[in-house]
């Protein structure tokens, strides 16, 4: 057997017993295993706060109409798209006030 032969069926065997021991540390019916998980028991790990989320933008006037909404406006009308993000009128606590929402969802009233 050539020496080029020998590597090839050594990377193979390693390769092969390497996927073996993984699938071995894997729960029935999961396909991967998850960063954050605890794949022996299927439950979340605590967030150690060191994952970096991608922020949240409002880019549609649903997603305007649900926030305002969240954040305790009602009678949310005319949404339009401002330079800054979103602008709409709306009530506040029985006001109506103007506000203004940045793409990462900040209100501010105007």
């Amino acid at each position: 057997m050539g020496k080029i032969t020998a590597t090839v069926l050594s990377t193979l065997f390693v390769i092969g017993v390497s996927a073996g021991a993984m699938a071995q540390g894997m729960s029935p019916g999961s396909s991967s295993s998850m960063p954050g998980s605890n794949s022996s028991s299927g439950a979340a790990m605590p967030s150690t706060g060191s994952e970096s989320a991608a922020p949240a933008t409002i880019g549609t006037p649903t997603q305007v109409r649900s926030k305002l909404e969240a954040s305790g406006y009602t009678s949310v009308t005319g949404i339009k798209k401002s330079a800054d993000g979103w602008m709409a009128n709306a009530k506040k606590d029985g006001k109506s006030v103007r506000v203004a929402i940045d793409q990462q969802g900040n209100i501010e009233t105007r």
